[in-house]
């Protein structure tokens, strides 16, 4: 017989039962700390155990259902996910604010509350709503594409597949009458048609082919396509061979394009948006993967340029997916740092700063609005990856080090093996930690600043760690004091630095720099100073050999294969070592190059000695893992599990 948590030795049947906050918070799609409000100010059935050692937390699914009903019995509630699935992707945070944030407006009368319209088991996206409100379409994945366009009513009702090809379907912006939706198929980094669809399925038509994508991955960008007023035209991002991409405005009929948007040459502008006039675009102007503005072009009455375009006031370094409030001739954007974006408001005439419009939480991208009826969607993502350590003379012994309800990544051990560095978003930017090498004592070593890029890299007396932030303009190079806790700027210039490692002296920084859409790599003083290119073509930089005469980065060769090579420091002798699958999967040992690959939810080790054969050195179950750091005594390796991203479509009604 099962013992009860009350003792009465009678089983009792409530559904799943969830037995920690963490768990609690995942199946109600909230984080931990609205979860524990909850319980403390609305009675959320949440149970205590009594019995010493055991989880101090419990509660049953059907309970819950039950509370989530009283909350709000007129409104629809999406069914909750499969739990077990839950558990096992760990998902994090989502929705952390429900009120509504607006002091310079009265507040509504009817209460802001978001539910989810999407629950499915992976990432849905791209929203656009239908003339009448009252369907959405959006693309999500399919057995065998990794996006195919759907339509779901707004009400309730299963999901309808609009398309079923094995390329990537994405983007689906419905027409003003109602009759078309337009989507995007194939690689949009590369070249993707334009597609016609009828709204209630049928054969499809090709318009034209573009690359609405850059070139780089940008891991947050929504619409790619919006229908001006009229239904007579579409505008889309276009790169074509350059490195820019500017909008342009297609006739549907002529198939004609005219530019609306003229980007620099390192610049991509994407997420267009009509207002309900037609006399003004909004679009996002994406500086470089972690850093856009919002942007607003006049236009005429030909639907061409009026005038230069303005700058929307912005909040964090990500600014994007801006939507009209025609009621108020306001501007709805989400902005922070990626991948934790809120939700924001401003005047269009920018009488006012930008004010917190909470009504989503964070994780919001991808808004869609209907004027007609005020609703608003947006995607919601949920991240969340912790820190495993694994022995390399046992691979039984593994073991969550470091864990939050958000990202914990890039775990890098210090020079003597008795700290590790690792970033994390746990307060809501992303931040340089260090614990002890057990992963107790996490302290934050960083404050306001964006950390970026790859993992960061201990200097070799242990006292600083490198790494790259955002900075006014382009990502900048970093280093952070171990007694001050003080982070000091090295770079200063106009150069994008996606990572940096410290010579084996610590005399020198090389790093890894994007300039015009090329990999090279610098050299600067690692007290900081003038950055100076050192001939050699590459990004990821793993660090100098332990004699201190070679680099080892990686490159990739004519068919995009992704090879680590070696330079002598002068830069007059380059090799290709070995082809190795993700670059952030490695690290320099010293014994050799440390390296692993995972297939089938196994990850497999290897080991490149400076000298001799390559060779498999262990084989660990995982189903997915990101960036490699080695003890200096070679016993234990530590890398980031990666959980399932999940990804809904959460309504607000009446947003005005």
């Amino acid at each position: 017989m099962q013992i009860s948590p009350d003792g009465t030795g009678q089983e009792k049947r409530h559904g799943t039962r969830l037995d920690s906050w963490k768990e609690i918070a995942a199946y109600l799609n909230r984080d931990i700390r609205t979860v524990q409000r909850w319980e403390k100010t609305a009675k959320l059935p949440v149970k205590r155990l009594q019995t010493p050692g055991l989880r101090a937390v419990f509660a049953y699914t059907e309970e819950l259902d039950q509370w989530l009903k009283l909350q709000n019995p007129e409104s629809p509630v999406a069914p909750p996910r499969n739990y077990r699935w839950l558990a096992l992707g760990g998902v994090a945070a989502l929705v952390t604010v429900l009120g509504f944030v607006w002091v310079s407006r009265p507040k509504p009368s009817i209460p802001l509350n978001p539910r989810p319209i999407t629950s499915e088991p992976f990432i849905e996206r791209d929203p656009s709503f239908s003339p009448d409100g009252m369907n959405v379409t959006y693309s999500a994945p399919t057995q065998n594409s990794p996006f195919n366009i759907f339509v779901r009513p707004i009400n309730g009702g299963s999901p309808v597949q609009l398309t079923d090809h094995p390329q990537e379907n994405r983007s689906p912006a419905w027409s003003p009458d109602g009759s078309r939706i337009a989507f995007l198929r194939g690689n949009l980094a590369q070249k993707a048609s334009l597609m016609l669809i009828p709204a209630l399925g049928g054969e499809e038509t090709k318009l034209v082919e573009i690359a609405p994508h850059p070139a780089r991955r940008f891991l947050n960008i929504g619409r790619l396509l919006a229908w001006s007023p009229d239904g007579k035209h579409i505008a889309f991002p276009d790169r074509g061979e350059s490195l820019s991409a500017p909008i342009y405005l297609f006739d549907v009929e002529s198939r004609e394009r005219k530019q609306l948007s003229f980007p620099s040459p390192t610049e991509h502008d994407i997420e267009p948006s009509f207002s309900p006039d037609g006399r003004t675009l909004l679009f996002t102007r994406a500086i470089n993967e972690l850093t856009s503005t919002v942007m607003m072009q006049p236009l005429n009455a030909s639907m061409q340029p009026d005038g230069p375009p303005r700058k929307i006031a912005g909040v964090g370094p990500w600014n994007a997916s801006p939507v009209w409030l025609p009621s108020t001739k306001d501007i709805l954007f989400c902005s922070g740092a990626f991948p934790r974006l809120f939700l924001y408001r401003v005047p269009s005439d920018g009488s006012s700063a930008p004010l917190p419009y909470a009504i989503t939480g964070d994780h919001s991208m991808q808004l869609a609005y209907h004027a007609g009826s005020g609703r608003l969607i947006s995607r919601n993502n949920r991240i969340q990856n912790d820190i495993i350590r694994f022995s390399l003379e046992n691979p039984k012994q593994a073991k969550v080090i470091i864990q939050s309800s958000f990202v914990d990544r890039s775990p890098a051990y210090s020079p003597d093996g008795s700290q590790i560095a690792f970033i994390s978003d746990r307060t809501g930017k992303r931040q340089i930690w260090v614990s002890d090498a057990n992963g107790a004592n996490p302290i934050a070593w960083t404050r306001d600043m964006e950390v970026d890029g790859l993992r960061p890299d201990w200097s070799p007396d242990g006292k600083k760690l490198l790494f790259v932030a955002s900075a006014p303009g382009m990502s900048q190079v970093f280093s952070v004091d171990s007694d001050t806790r003080k982070s000091t700027r090295l770079s200063n210039d106009s150069l994008e630095y996606v990572n940096a490692r410290y010579s084996r002296d610590g005399k020198t920084i090389y790093a890894w720099v994007k300039e015009n859409g090329s990999n090279v790599i610098y050299s600067m003083p690692s007290e900081g100073g003038k950055a100076r290119p050192m001939g050699l073509k590459g990004g990821a930089i793993l660090g100098e050999s332990p004699d201190g005469q070679s680099l080892y980065f990686f490159g990739s060769k004519p068919d995009r294969s992704r090879w680590l090579k070696r330079a002598s420091l002068d830069g007059k002798t380059v090799d290709w070592v070995a082809n190795v699958p993700l670059v952030e999967n490695s690290a320099l040992t010293r014994q050799g190059i440390m390296y692993y690959e995972v297939k089938s939810g196994e990850a497999t080790i290897f080991l490149i000695p400076f000298s001799g054969t390559p060779k498999q050195i262990q084989k660990y179950e995982i189903e997915d893992a990101r960036g490699l750091s080695v003890s200096p005594d070679s016993k234990f390796i530590l890398c980031t599990r990666v959980q399932p991203q999940i990804a809904d479509l959460y309504l607000v009604e009446n947003v005005r």
